[in-house]
Parts: structure tokens; sequence; C-alpha cells
């Protein structure tokens, strides 16, 4: 099924409107929907503590109604569909900028590392480039409020398309901006 929706609106948010200085944003919790997908495709639905997260994947919720908020706040704003690491490399290179993440700073839903870990997956990896989260991805102005439910994660830099993350000890290493890749080949 394919669906395509136009539209016109008063304002609304694009990738190319981040600038450094801006704080990097996002609703909700990362990786779960991953997650999601791996517990089902181990079999592994039935754990304890899974069913958020096979629910996550199977039945993801649009931010919306954070969406139409953020219209008059965010300089850019995107959905995580391929993974915070891919997606926020759209806005990077529609923005012309650069941006550091703080990994202590993601926001996981209880269970997610234990589950994980049972799994033995990389909760970390998961966050960067799982998708299918459909949580939002945001940046505003430094000191601008940011609304409940989300995280400040980073912030922009300047620079041209580059992540740095920032690891618990302080240090820092280059981030590969890959995710789910629609069009593998």
């Amino acid at each position: 099924i394919t669906t395509t929706v136009l539209g016109e609106g008063a304002r609304h948010l694009t990738r190319a409107g981040a600038r450094a200085g801006d704080e990097i944003f996002v609703s909700g919790t990362v990786g779960g929907a991953a997650l999601g997908f791996a517990l089902l495709e181990r079999g592994e639905r039935d754990l304890a503590g899974a069913a958020p997260f096979v629910e996550r994947f199977a039945d993801p919720r649009p931010r919306i109604a954070l969406g139409l908020a953020l219209r008059e706040k965010a300089t850019s704003a995107i959905d995580l569909s391929d993974g915070l690491s891919s997606d926020l490399g759209h806005v990077l290179a529609a923005s012309h900028v650069a941006a550091e993440i703080d990994l202590a700073a993601l926001p996981f839903a209880p269970d997610h590392h234990r589950l994980a870990a049972l799994l033995r997956l990389d909760p970390i990896e998961q966050a960067l480039s799982g998708g299918e989260d459909y949580e939002l991805l945001f940046t505003m102005p430094a000191g601008t409020r940011a609304p409940d439910g989300t995280t400040r994660i980073g912030k922009i830099i300047p620079g041209e398309g580059t992540l740095e993350i920032v690891l618990a000890d302080g240090s820092r290493r280059p981030a590969s901006m890959h995710g789910h890749d629609h069009f593998p080949g």
C-alpha cells in the first residue's frame, strides 16, 4: 500500500533550520522498536518485560501533537524512522552543521538494557541505528524550554555533516551515521 498526502500549512518544520549553538532533543525513548523487532525475530516475545517493546515495533505512535507544538519553537525536526544517527545525519546535511551527542543522556525505556543483554545486543547501537521508533528529534535555540516528555541529548556545533559521540568519561569519537536502509543493495 502506498499513500501520498498533499497539503499546505501555515508553518512547517524542516530538516534545514538547525544552527550552531542549538540544542538537540528527542521525544520519548530510543531503540525500543529495534529491540521489539529483535525479540520477534528471535522468538522471544514472551520474555518478562518484552511486551512493550514488541508493541512499540508493531504499533508505532507518531508524535503529531508534539510536532504541532514545536512549530513555533524548534529550528528543525525529523522523525526517527531510520535510527537516531542516520536521521540526525539528514538534519546535519540539510542544515550544513555538525553535532555532538551525549550517550549518557539517551533516554531508554525500563528493561531495555536488561532485555538487550539477554539477546546479546548493544542498546546504544539499537538507539543510534535501529530505526522505527517514530519519535521526534528536533533542535531548539539554547535556553529554550523544551516540551515535557523530551530529553536534551546533545548540541549542534560548527562543522559540516559530522557527528561526534561524547562517552561517559568525556572522551569523544566520531559516529557513523548509518541506519535502516530502505533500498539495500
